[in-house]
């Protein structure tokens, strides 16, 4: 519990908590696609981060009334980060990474 100057218990927060938004994942054997359901939310207010076996979405913005959503997504495959792509419009966002290419490695 928070306790105000005056004794008092505080019974709202600062910034509302944030949310985990609906989600559709499509992987198939070219990659993954994820879609995302982010109501109210600009494309400026949206930060994603990738790695070979990770998606990471996050929203944030200065409005009161706008609310803050996270995802975090573990993908049992690795990922081309490079290849990845997102597109944001009426309030879904998509991203498509492709499947990462095995690779030889010459031996010296």
């Amino acid at each position: 519990m928070l306790w105000g100057s005056d004794d008092k218990m505080v019974t709202r927060t600062i910034r509302p908590l944030a949310m985990t938004p609906s989600f559709e994942e499509s992987p198939d054997e070219d990659g993954y696609m994820v879609r995302i359901e982010l109501p109210g939310v600009a494309k400026q207010d949206v930060a994603v981060a990738l790695d070979e076996h990770e998606i990471e979405v996050m929203t944030c913005c200065d409005e009161p009334a706008c609310r803050p959503y996270h995802l975090r997504i573990k993908v049992d495959r690795s990922l081309d980060v490079s290849s990845a792509e997102a597109r944001m419009g009426e309030g879904v966002l998509e991203i498509r990474i492709r499947k990462a290419k095995k690779r030889l490695v010459t031996v010296s």
